[in-house]
């Protein structure tokens, strides 16, 4: 018994040094928020250039960047990439998701990340959901154990994670549209016990909303979800911020317990509660506990102090790739072994045959927000080959495409175009207003030549001269 509360007590002595030593007390925090106007409080809690937090620097506040995401650093370039978190859930074990959750914050610091978008929890309820690669299976509580030590890992390295998608995110088709109506019972057995877990022992910083809505009632405005059982009933301390893109009221947010809005203040803006405030709709003491929030885990990590966290890391460590290898060996299961083929004894087998679209290029994971440039992509046939050696034959064919082959030069002759002067230019003229409508004088003017969906400048939100 004295063996195992000094292993605890070891334990927590650890996640509070891991975390951050800082000198910065709650009065100075207070300080700092009363010296705040309100449009500046107003614009703090909307996210600032797709991916941070804006800085003030009078205040001594830092900008801090978060990046994507489950499995590897999506931004800010290349990235050793995992296996697709239900691989991680298949593994069965606690301690391979404290690997994975420290390696990959060992490269986040590495990129100067401050505040990583994992893990992902929701659980399996409907095959086609397309991002179900990302989440840590269909069991509630073996989510929230791989789902706690990983976010243990990841902040005893010193960066925030971020628990989501809260809550019930059973789909991807209309996801800002479709409600999940869950049953009482169902939501806490269920829905939300991986992230209870996460908030209760893991002690994670951050919980990212949903885009649906629960009970027809949106995430990111989800009195109940929020205030009542994240802040309330759980003792959330942290901070919760939307996804991106997935606000649709202002007020409705800013009450509804949403603290950081990302990736801009698109909705909850000083147009929105500023009137709210002066007409006794909103307090501004709710701005200020969402100001308090965040600053509080910057406080905690030791962000004031040394808002540069990516000294003494880099990229492709040793540990790291064998953690990102480690991770994919564990979670691989297997069914059938039908004659004792494997493993393949080279020395017998002199052809081995790969078939399949993909398997003369890397995948190395799913799309969207979780994909990550790998800085070692290879594909199965090359993995074959390099493990089979000289003296074994391994070939590819594609066998039987499911869709339709595009030729790889369809989209080449598409143009977007403009003319200025009678000079033809390749791109587009954006204007930018300001508030919803789109009148009077824009207050800004850019020429964009790159349309990719991909370019992260899609995200981000245009610096606005002072001025205007």
């Amino acid at each position: 018994m004295l063996k195992a509360r000094l292993l605890l007590f070891m334990s927590i002595i650890f996640t509070t040094i891991a975390c951050g030593n800082s000198n910065v007390s709650k009065e100075d925090i207070d300080n700092k928020i009363k010296k705040m106007s309100l449009e500046e409080k107003i614009a703090f809690i909307g996210g600032y250039k797709g991916f941070n937090i804006r800085g003030y620097e009078k205040l001594g506040i830092p900008e801090i960047h978060f990046a994507d995401g489950p499995v590897g650093v999506r931004n800010y370039g290349k990235s050793t990439a995992y296996p697709a978190s239900i691989n991680l859930a298949a593994s069965w074990d606690k301690e391979m998701g404290y690997n994975v959750g420290k390696a990959i914050a060992s490269e986040a610091r590495a990129k100067n990340v401050h505040v990583m978008l994992a893990p992902a929890m929701n659980i399996y309820r409907l095959p086609l959901c397309g991002r179900n690669f990302e989440y840590l299976g269909e069991d509630p509580y073996l989510a929230g154990q791989i789902a706690k030590e990983y976010i243990i890992g990841m902040q005893n390295e010193g960066v925030m994670a971020t628990a989501k998608h809260y809550a019930a995110n059973n789909q991807e088709f209309n996801r800002h549209h479709v409600s999940s109506d869950v049953d009482e019972r169902t939501l806490h057995e269920i829905y939300l016990h991986a992230f209870k877990t996460s908030v209760q022992v893991g002690k994670v910083a951050s919980i990212m909303t949903s885009y649906n809505l629960i009970n027809g009632v949106h995430a990111s405005q989800n009195d109940y979800l929020n205030n009542e059982i994240l802040k309330g009933a759980w003792g959330f301390e942290g901070f919760v911020m939307s996804d991106w893109v997935s606000t649709y009221d202002g007020l409705g947010c800013a009450k509804g317990g949403l603290d950081l809005e990302m990736p801009s203040g698109q909705m909850m803006n000083a147009e929105t509660l500023i009137p709210a405030i002066k007409n006794g709709d909103l307090q501004e003491s709710v701005i200020d506990d969402k100001i308090r929030r965040i600053l509080n885990e910057y406080n905690r990590f030791g962000l004031f102090e040394n808002p540069d966290i990516s000294k003494g890391y880099k990229l492709d460590e040793n540990f790291v790739r064998k953690t990102a290898l480690d991770a994919a060996r564990g979670g691989m299961v297997l069914l059938k072994n039908e004659n004792n083929y494997l493993p393949i004894n080279k020395e017998k087998i002199k052809t081995i045959a790969i078939i399949g679209p993909n398997g003369n290029m890397a995948i190395t994971g799913g799309g969207g927000s979780s994909f990550v440039n790998p800085l070692h992509p290879m594909s199965l046939l090359e993995a074959v080959q390099k493990v089979a050696g000289e003296n074994v034959n391994v070939s590819w064919k594609p066998g039987v495409y499911t869709g339709i082959k595009f030729p790889e030069d369809m989209f080449e002759n598409f143009e977007f175009y403009v003319y200025e002067n009678g000079e033809k230019k390749t791109g587009i003229n954006a204007e930018y207003f300001k508030g919803k409508k789109l009148e009077g004088s824009p207050i800004l003017k850019k020429f964009y030549t790159n349309l990719k969906l991909s370019n992260e400048d899609m995200w981000n939100e245009p610096e606005i001269p002072e001025n205007d």
